[in-house]
């Protein structure tokens, strides 16, 4: 029985025109077809890397593709669109270009992911500024001009030291109000600019005054003018004087000489005044002689006399 099974195989496999050999079996091509293949037959390792294509994949099989199989390399760019996801993947999803208008609210958003780069220009407004979000560090150089700020609203603590400069204010802006008391110096006031309007009565003392900035023509009203005076005791020695060169006793003429250092003296052009210093009565006289004051001096007999006497001598009004 074995025989004749064999006989048999043999004459099945020749009518298929199937060579059999020893060693190798040859199978006309396009001769098995998918009713010769067993359910299950063909395996992943019998199929050759690259040789599935699209046609070869129903869509009834796409339900058969694993959880997770299908990785981000595995899906071309740029072919997935917003149909394409289930609402609760849309919300996790961000970057999407074919997301609808206005579909993105504040909560879909990450904190701190947003650039300057993914702003409009113009698309912030003051509705978009948090109070107090604006500050310095915020603002370019130069960017705050003066119809940026409400009027009224830079005080004082607003502005650096010696931030205002004189090119900054208005002619006669600063008025006595501006100004703190007692801080003008002279040093800030321009030459002559204080003149008889500002100054107040009885505001120029004499220690305001330089020493010999008066002259007789500055004088209204002139009281007569004293230019030389002195005391003189009973021997001829000046004790005190001004403008006087000298005083000198004559003992042949018994009369005192006096002599000035800046006016040659003649009685009539000066007015002379001389007096005793006691009680006792006397008479006194006066004369000019080769530009000197004579002085003589009388006792209630006429006699002359030496005795300790004052003088000045006024200048005529001219």
């Amino acid at each position: 029985m074995l025989a004749i099974s064999v006989v048999a195989l043999v004459i099945a496999i020749t009518a298929m025109t199937v060579s059999l050999t020893p060693t190798k079996v040859v199978i006309p091509e396009n001769y098995i077809e998918s009713k010769n293949l067993k359910d299950g037959a063909v395996t992943s390792e019998k199929i050759a890397d690259e040789t599935i294509t699209d046609n070869d994949i129903s869509s009834a099989g796409i339900s058969k593709i694993a959880n997770d199989s299908i990785t981000s390399e595995h899906i071309k760019d740029g072919t997935i669109l917003l149909a394409d996801l289930s609402p609760s993947l849309a919300d996790l999803i961000t970057g999407v270009v074919s997301i609808a208008n206005d579909s993105i609210t504040g909560d879909k958003i990450k904190n701190e992911t947003i650039t300057s780069a993914d702003i409009a220009p113009g698309a912030i407004g003051t509705e978009e500024l948090a109070d107090g979000a604006v500050t310095n560090d915020k603002l370019a150089d130069n960017s705050v001009t003066s119809d940026k700020i409400a009027d009224g609203s830079v005080s004082s603590e607003d502005l650096a030291l010696h931030a205002v400069q004189n090119s900054n204010l208005a002619d006669e802006s600063v008025d006595s109000s501006k100004i703190k008391d007692n801080s003008i110096t002279s040093d800030d006031l321009a030459p002559g600019c204080v003149g008889t309007e500002e100054l107040a009565n009885g505001s120029v003392t004499s220690e305001k005054i330089a020493d010999g900035a008066i002259n007789w023509s500055m004088i209204a009203d002139k009281p007569l003018k004293i230019v030389a005076a002195g005391c003189v005791d009973d021997d001829g020695y000046l004790l005190e004087g001004f403008g006087v060169k000298s005083v000198e006793w004559n003992v042949t003429l018994k009369r005192y000489e006096i002599a000035f250092s800046k006016i040659h003296y003649d009685y009539r052009d000066y007015i002379t005044q001389v007096t005793c210093g006691n009680k006792d009565p006397v008479m006194i006289g006066t004369d000019s002689y080769m530009g000197k004051l004579l002085v003589y001096i009388y006792d209630s007999a006429g006699n002359q006399i030496q005795k300790y006497f004052y003088f000045v001598v006024y200048a005529v009004p001219s």
